[in-house]
């Protein structure tokens, strides 16, 4: 329990210290209630805005005067926060001695933030990612764990500025800073300018005019908040409050996803998590001490439903007040200053309307302990036992007209009547010929009639309208909420309800197959091409008339009273996997004639007979992408799974013996492709696939004769009988016009190279492994045709001259000096190696051949060469002897 008298000073210097900052700091009277609030709550405030708005002034302002009674100092840690700035910055500094000693890091917490009761933080989205989570961790627990230690913090409330839009803020990275907001309790705006000019005439008298007394006198104490914070705690939260708050909370989660979703500009400040909504319990007791201390001395420690009007400074990106943000937004010329004063006003808005859309919430008194009287100390009243006198019967009231109004007009069951109805109350309030007080009475009662009979109606178009089309149930729900709208302003959300119930049909009729007909499922069974264009544009039709209706619905602010954001886009979706079956039939009848009047089969002339099919394709999609919002995926589903074949029968047909006509033939086939608006339907691994089994068919070994004469001739003839250009090479040319844009885009050649190893490594292993042995195949004859020419030389006998001559007159190294078989083979290894990796073991053993042959046939040949020298100077020096 609080000594009472502690209290009562605590809270004269809590409203004395408030009083000065509101007299000082002018049009930023939510922001200061916020500072009331995190400092009472222990919670944290972030104070948002351009540069030159007195931030800082204001944080030095407040915890510059909130002394530590035992200290006579503020209890503050200040830190400007820049990229250089470190986690050891806000912790404290590491604790070397413990570091070398133990191996263990350990902080001095109490020079770092925890340390200090308050903490100023400037600028804190200029710090990088891992201090801001090191900060936020700090801010939430209040604690730093350090191995299997926890250290405690005094931390309780931090004032946290940037000169950065909060809204641009969060979305540059919204992840990781919406989790650091929604750690923060209070959020503000403070504009760059103020709403009404003569204010800045105003703040230079009391700052610059006058003498230079100081303008803030007044201090709190630590141990002052310490006292009002016990208060704070002893606040009554009642079971019928927390349902209530969860209902707002609720209704207030989904109206902003509404609003985000009808404009994708609005970035809203927060999201309502389950950290939210117990933070908002302790928010609304903060508000109950704040109010007394500040309004109702008088009030009682308990939160009522009244007080929910305070979560507008926990909930809200806070700032000026409406009329304050409107002034503003009209003279602003700044678009980001605009847009965020923008945000300001449709997250008050959104509140405003949630709060006033709240049931009523009834709450019992708080029991309280009453002194019972003793029986002999009941008192008598004096005149008992004598006979009273009996009163006169009072005249009859007179008849109370606007009663009378009201509640014929509810009798009466029309919305437009009780409209007619509000709106006279509300002149007759204006005239002054009936008490506002009472006025306002009437009025609720007629805005409850009518909000009964908006709901009767949306429940009876929510049971599905009886035999009626949903469009004309949807448009006269539309109508009547039009009418509402026009009423006061208390009818507002009845007819946003009303449009959210017409927007639950739209969205339903769209979900269950809008446009489908049993005429569907025949044109399937018969294969009626016509018949099925014809379904398909009807159910394009009628999800386009769905499209209106939620259009103008949405234009109207209505909000799907199931909060679900992706409800029309499934519908869509769906629609458009239905409408892909039906166009299946159409293109398969399109096709088949096509086929027929281009018997050459080659995809350029079936393309151009199919592309009316192709256009109307193209048209149907760009209808449904406007109805979805998105892309549409239509002709791709449509064509890619029955293209694919066409084009693999292509293949087959090619001639792949000619293998730079088979690239120059799938250049030709991706042109075409890419006119046809199809350049993605087919996946690059089905093209290397078909390419690579055309290649294979192709790929037959040469028919050579065993025992014929190993040479020169033979030779020419075994290479000319084989294929001179890798199946590899060919793929891998292949891949550079079919592939992603990671080989065609890639920065560097080795990039690319890898790019189209691992486009080709996608084939199936044992189309891979028959690539590679034929490729290896075709090097290892013209091997073992070397090979058996050379045994052939090396078995012949004579001097070192004769078999020079003999070696030289067989044209042999005319094929591996000259035109360099074994490098053209040695690289063409290599290649195969490069576009199949995995398989380089077996390129391997063939480079290994390569290098065998070139070493047998150098040695033999030096060998060679000495001999002939060594036989010529032995001839030189004998005639020289002679």
């Amino acid at each position: 329990m609080v000594d009472p008298i502690r209290l009562e000073a605590a809270s004269n210097r809590f409203r004395a210290f408030f009083d000065e900052l509101h007299h000082i700091f002018l049009e930023r009277d939510d922001l200061l209630l916020q500072l009331a609030l995190a400092l009472l709550s222990r919670e944290h405030l972030l104070v948002t805005g351009p540069p030159g708005t007195a931030k800082s002034q204001l944080a030095s302002a407040v915890f510059g005067r909130i002394l530590d009674e035992e200290t006579g100092e503020p209890s503050l840690y200040a830190r400007q926060i820049g990229e250089s700035t470190v986690q050891t910055d806000l912790i404290g500094p590491i604790d070397f001695k413990t570091l070398m000693e133990t191996g263990r890091t350990e902080h001095f917490t109490d020079e770092g933030m925890l340390g200090a009761v308050h903490a100023f933080l400037d600028e804190i989205f200029d710090g990088r990612d891992m201090l801001l989570r090191s900060a936020l961790n700090v801010l939430h627990e209040r604690e730093v764990k350090q191995g299997g230690q926890v250290k405690r913090g005094r931390i309780e409330c931090a004032l946290m500025t940037t000169n950065r839009y909060i809204a641009d803020v969060l979305e540059g990275s919204r992840e990781t800073l919406l989790a650091f907001v929604d750690r923060i309790a209070f959020v503000s705006f403070v504009p760059r300018g103020f709403a009404d000019p003569n204010q800045l005439g105003l703040v230079l008298r009391r700052h610059v005019g006058g003498s230079s007394r100081p303008l803030l006198e007044s201090t709190l104490s630590v141990q002052d908040l310490d006292a009002l914070q016990h208060l704070v705690d002893e606040v009554h939260v009642s079971d019928p409050v927390c349902d209530g708050l969860a209902a707002l909370l609720e209704r207030f989660d989904r109206e902003l996803n509404a609003a985000v979703r009808a404009d994708p500009a609005f970035v809203p400040t927060r999201y309502i998590s389950t950290r939210t909504a117990v933070r908002s319990g302790r928010v609304l007791r903060a508000a109950v001490v704040a109010d007394r201390i500040l309004h109702n001395p008088k009030r009682a420690l308990e939160v009522l439903p009244s007080d929910f009007k305070w979560l507008r400074l926990h909930l809200l990106l806070s700032g000026p007040t409406p009329d304050q943000t409107e002034a503003l937004i009209t003279r602003e010329s700044d678009p980001n200053e605009r847009r965020q004063l923008g945000i300001v006003r449709t997250e008050r808005s959104i509140f405003e309307s949630c709060l006033a859309q709240m049931p009523p919430i009834h709450v019992k008194p708080r029991p309280t302990v009453v002194e019972t009287p003793k029986p002999d100390a009941v008192a008598v009243p004096a005149d008992a036992g004598k006979k009273k006198k009996r009163k006169s019967e009072p005249p009859p009231a007179p008849e109370d007209k606007p009663r009378v109004m009201v509640d014929q007009a509810i009798a009466s069951g029309d919305a437009t009547r009780l409209l007619s109805v509000m709106r006279e109350l509300g002149a007759q309030a204006r005239a002054g010929s009936i008490d506002a007080a009472r006025a306002s009475s009437l009025v609720k009662d007629a805005t409850a009639a009518l909000a009964a009979l908006v709901l009767r109606r949306g429940i009876d178009a929510a049971a599905g309208g009886g035999t009626r089309p949903i469009s004309e149930v949807v448009k006269d729900l539309s109508r009547l909420a039009a009418e509402i709208e026009d009423g006061t302003a208390g009818t507002r959300a009845t007819a946003r309800w009303l449009r959210g119930r017409a927007l639950v049909m739209v969205d339903e009729a769209a979900g269950h197959a809008a446009g489908a007909s049993s005429t569907d499922l025949v044109a399937s069974i018969i294969d009626d091409g016509a018949e099925a264009q014809g379904r398909a544009r009807a159910r394009i039709e009628a999800l386009e008339a769905l499209y209106e209706l939620r259009r103008d619905l949405l234009g109207q602010g209505a909000v799907h009273e199931t909060g679900e954001e992706k409800a029309w886009q499934r519908a869509v979706a769906a629609a458009e996997d239905d409408i892909t079956n039906l166009l299946d039939i159409s293109l398969r009848s399109v096709v088949t004639n096509a086929l027929k009047s281009a018997p050459s089969r080659r995809l350029a002339e079936v393309l151009a007979a199919i592309a009316p099919e192709l256009d109307r394709l193209d048209a149907m999609a760009a209808r449904l992408e406007r109805v979805r919002g998105a892309p549409s995926t239509l002709k791709a589903k449509v064509t890619g799974p029955r293209l694919g074949a066409l084009i693999e029968a292509v293949f087959k047909g090619f001639d792949a013996r000619d293998r730079p006509a088979l690239v120059r033939e799938v250049e030709a086939l991706v042109a075409v492709l890419g006119k046809a608006g199809l350049a993605r339907a087919i996946a690059a691994e089905a093209f290397l696939g078909w390419a690579a089994e055309a290649l294979l068919r192709g790929d037959v070994a040469p028919n050579v004769g065993e025992g014929q004469t190993n040479d020169y001739d033979g030779y020419r003839r075994l290479r000319a009988a084989e294929q001179r250009v890798s199946s590899a090479y060919t793929l891998a040319e292949i891949a550079l016009v079919v592939a992603p844009e990671g080989v065609r885009d890639a920065p560097s050649p080795a990039e690319a190279a890898a790019a189209i190893a691992t486009a080709c490594g996608k084939l199936p292993e044992a189309v891979r492994g028959r690539v590679v042995a034929g490729d290896l195949a075709r090097i290892g004859r013209a091997l073992d045709y070397l090979e058996r020419f050379w045994r052939d030389l090396e078995e012949h006998a004579g001097d070192a001259g004769a078999r020079l001559r003999e070696i030289v007159e067989s044209r042999f190294f005319d094929l591996l000096w000259d035109e360099g078989a074994l490098t053209r083979f040695a690289l063409e290894a290599r290649n195969v190696a490069e576009v199949f990796p995995a398989h380089a073991a077996e390129v391997d053993a063939v480079r290994q051949r390569i290098d065998a042959l070139d070493g047998r046939t150098r040695t033999a040949m030096t060998e060679l060469f000495r001999r002939r020298a060594d036989a010529a100077w032995a001839q030189v020096l004998r005639v020289e002897n002679t």
